[in-house]
């Protein structure tokens, strides 16, 4: 058997009760600016979307370059391997006493 409750009437009121209270507590703390101070507000807002935009556009750079930095020590470094693995000419040849 199931030891749920069934929701009663009463408490389906109570809680749209509860819920409109919760709201116009909520909408009593919140500072609706008036209609002068709303041109400042979207010019403010209009500013920080701006700013984001600009520190995006920087992180986006600046990955870039790191991305760059990498490639180009990991090609430094592929560099070094082949020259370190790859026989050298100018070495002088060993002498067989054979040959002698």
């Amino acid at each position: 058997m199931s030891s749920l409750k069934p929701y009663r009437r009463d408490d389906f009121l109570l809680s749209i009760e509860h819920t409109r209270f919760v709201v116009e507590r909520w909408r009593h703390n919140i500072e609706i600016p008036e209609p002068s101070d709303r041109a400042g507000l979207v010019a403010d807002v209009a500013a920080r979307h701006a700013e984001a935009v600009a520190q995006a556009e920087a992180w986006r750079i600046l990955e870039a370059e790191i991305r760059s930095l990498i490639a180009s020590d990991i090609g430094a470094l592929q560099t070094q391997l082949a020259e370190a693995t790859t026989p050298d000419d100018t070495a002088t040849p060993a002498i067989d006493p054979d040959d002698e």
